[in-house]
């Protein structure tokens, strides 16, 4: 509970990572994580019916490679992202 008298609910794995929360207005969040501790899934669900998805995919190094963020009305967002040898961004595209 808030300073404001809210209820709110958090939700936690066996390695102490938040795996989902739920807000005072009925936002529902859900997170998925790899062996690696990386978080590769995150789900909201709105109070209004709209749901916003958002995956990532790791390199060898946990490195971010590509980013996805989807909603429930068609409309997705993929980024990609290279890196040279030292791990610096060189390069990204984006379906949008």
């Amino acid at each position: 509970m808030d300073g404001e008298g809210n209820i709110k609910k958090f939700t936690f794995d066996q390695y102490d990572r938040l795996t989902s929360s739920l807000s005072a207005e009925g936002i529902l969040q859900s997170i998925e994580y790899d062996a690696n501790n990386n978080k590769t899934a995150q789900k909201v669900d709105l109070e209004n019916g709209k749901v916003l998805k958002s995956t990532s995919a790791y390199d060898i190094l946990d490195q971010v490679v590509e980013n996805t963020i989807a909603s429930n009305s068609d409309d997705q967002r993929v980024t990609k992202i290279v890196r040279d040898v030292n791990g610096n961004i060189t390069q990204t595209t984006d379906t949008r």
